[in-house]
């Protein structure tokens, strides 16, 4: 029964956490580029569905430093959390 309600709602976060990168991939292009209108509401859900738990990723780990450029993998280790969650949900239905 809680595989049934989990499923869905892993499925909907790994959707999420994929839009994320979307902006934050702008933002490295053209660093002018500032969201308008309806896709400034889109772009502040996904920020606000996600920054609590890269925030606490971020928090569990060190930066990989490369060359002294620190690289924060918060989004990554949260993909791989949310993935494996999600194996383990669909694996239980």
């Amino acid at each position: 029964m809680l595989a049934i309600i989990l499923y869905p709602l892993l499925q909907f976060y790994l959707l999420v956490l994929v839009a994320r990168v979307v902006p934050s991939s702008g933002a490295l292009i053209k660093p002018s580029w500032t969201p308008e209108g309806i896709v400034l509401i889109l772009v502040e859900g996904v920020y606000f569905l996600t920054d609590p738990l890269l925030e606490a990723a971020s928090h569990l780990h060190q930066a990989a430093a490369v060359r002294g450029i620190a690289l924060d993998l918060a989004m990554l280790v949260l993909f791989l959390l949310v993935q494996v969650l999600f194996w383990g949900v669909a694996h239980l239905r």
